[in-house]
């Protein structure tokens, strides 16, 4: 089989001209398209900042001074006023997290899926193993994975500082905060 060299048999190649200019064009409005991407990237990242600071700061410090968390806007938007938590628990911490909350009574909110790996000639044990697991365990399926559903964890964490107890914030990823909940008020029609 003969080898193919690109750079020095496309030399040799006739290129029209035209053609060549499209695909250049082409190229250039897919880079202009990459960097114009780029550009709203950094642009929905800078607005999503001001909207954070202006949901979770300054609109609720504004209300504080108020007086008051529910409001009814001018422009006839009802302006309220939430307590917001969350909490996630990053893959680093994983270990550390579910063993915390073993340790602090949480550990029934930890999902446990056990996993067990036969390679591919072993497929006779792999069988066995499964049929006498079915056996032991009256038929559940087993596999190896521990995790903390998002959800699960947010409203553990919520009742948990709702009842005046406290969790390690690190450790879990709990984010708290006041949060501005507009909605556009129904007109009232008058007859």
């Amino acid at each position: 089989m003969a080898e193919i060299d690109l750079e020095k048999d496309s030399i040799n190649l006739h290129i029209d001209p035209d053609k060549a200019s499209t695909v250049d064009k082409l190229i250039k409005e897919l880079l202009d398209n990459q960097e114009k991407q780029k550009q709203n990237d950094a642009e929905s990242k800078r607005l999503k900042a001001v909207e954070q600071e202006l949901s979770e700061k300054a609109i609720p410090e504004a209300m504080f001074a108020l007086g008051c968390d529910d409001y009814r806007s001018t422009t006839g938007f009802r302006v309220k006023i939430d307590d917001f938590l969350t909490a996630n628990i990053k893959k680093s911490n994983e270990e550390k997290a579910h063993q915390y909350l073993r340790d602090n009574g949480f550990g029934d909110i930890i999902k446990n899926t056990v996993t067990v790996k036969f390679e591919k000639n072993e497929d006779e044990e792999a069988q066995k193993f499964v049929k006498d697991l079915h056996e032991k365990y009256n038929g559940q399926t087993f596999t190896q994975k521990t995790g903390v559903h998002y959800q699960t964890l947010c409203a553990t964490v919520r009742d948990e500082f709702r009842a005046g107890r406290t969790m390690d914030r690190e450790l879990l990823g709990i984010y708290e905060c006041k949060k501005t909940k507009l909605t556009m008020e129904k007109k009232r029609w008058v007859k």
